[in-house]
């Protein structure tokens, strides 16, 4: 899948660059709010609630990806704490995406993030898309986002530990592996969100197995970190597969119109060569007087069987070229539903 170069930007509130994410069209990236560093004070007034204070119930939908992901006791503690939240495209742009930060930007979305400031564990959002194709997205962005929030709860000693274990792992990715675009674009200039950012694409996009010690801290959160990783192999699969189908049926279809240009140049050459054949003809006949030679007659007999002969080749052309008509016709049908579903895996921009 093509990959756009974009500027680098930053995102809202403080952190880091979002990660980037491949898509049909366009770079689509999950983006992650770090922490301020500045206190946040808070007057408490009357019949206000605080934040901290609201009430909080896992929709419906978010438990039953919960129950997809495969979260440990610990790591659904930790997922509930974050408060995790689909949705849809007005509500997502309003929580996650700073409109002045991105307005110059046409190669990337975001579709989560994990902003650790507010409430007392950060809050995970993520973009709802409403194709039940894209539930596989929907799935290992919430993993992903998960893993930030995972990172945040880190005592000072874990995240040194783990850090070191996540710098040798990421060692071992190879130098064109497209992850490395996706974490440098997500960490950009923040250099501190590094070691969450490898964190959370190692989690959900690696499937080999990684050394004990780096498994253990996935563990303390999921069940299968590898049935994670299948929902980002599964998203991934169905884009290739998409964009794999129509690629072939495009190539097929330059192939064959190559071909019936040049059946069409063959029969007009075929087809101007037998109208001269017949002008020598009609003269040669004009001068002798027609039927007054069996060899004229034959000659007769053969430019009619050429032109019946043309006749058939020419039908058989016309119905390839309309049969390529239609097939371009359906192509171009595929390619606006892929559109379509490009523009559904992101949020709707008025």
């Amino acid at each position: 899948m093509t990959l756009f170069e974009y500027e680098a930007i930053e995102t809202r509130s403080s952190g880091s660059q979002p990660p980037l994410r491949p898509r049909a069209g366009v770079l689509v990236l999950i983006a992650l709010l770090a922490a301020s560093a500045t206190a946040l004070g808070i007057s408490v007034m009357p019949e206000v609630v605080l934040p901290e204070l609201r009430p909080y119930a896992m929709s419906d939908d978010m438990s039953q990806i919960a129950d997809q992901i495969g979260f440990t006791a610990t790591g659904l503690d930790v997922f509930s704490d974050a408060r995790p939240q689909l949705l849809d495209s007005d509500d997502f742009l309003e929580a996650c995406v700073d409109p002045a930060e991105v307005a110059s930007s046409e190669d990337w979305e975001s579709i989560g993030c994990f902003d650790d400031y507010v409430y007392a564990h950060g809050q995970i959002a993520i973009f709802q898309p409403t194709d039940e194709r894209l539930e596989a997205q929907t799935v290992v962005t919430t993993a992903h986002e998960f893993l930030h929030a995972a990172y945040a709860r880190l005592t000072d000693d874990d995240r040194q530990a783990l850090n070191a274990l996540l710098a040798a792992r990421w060692a071992e990715v190879p130098s064109d592996d497209v992850i490395r675009e996706k974490l440098a674009s997500s960490v950009g200039s923040w250099k501190g969100n590094r070691a969450t950012e490898q964190f959370a694409y190692l989690g959900t996009e690696i499937a080999e197995p990684f050394d004990p010690e780096l498994e253990r801290y996935y563990s303390r959160y999921f069940l299968d970190r590898g049935a994670v990783v299948e929902f980002h192999l599964a998203d991934q699969s169905l884009w290739d597969g998409l964009i794999n189908e129509v690629d072939t049926i495009y190539d097929a279809l330059v192939i064959q119109d190559d071909l019936n240009a040049a059946e069409d140049t063959r029969l007009e050459a075929e087809r101007s060569q037998l109208d001269a054949d017949q002008a020598a003809y009609d003269a040669q006949a004009s001068e002798a007087g027609e039927g007054t030679d069996s060899r004229l007659s034959e000659r007769r007999a053969t430019l009619d069987q050429r032109d019946a002969q043309l006749a058939v080749e020419q039908a058989k052309l016309d119905a390839a070229q309309e049969e390529a008509d239609q097939a371009w016709a359906d192509l171009e049908r595929r390619y606006d539903e892929l559109d379509a579903l490009d523009a559904a895996s992101v949020p709707a921009r008025e």
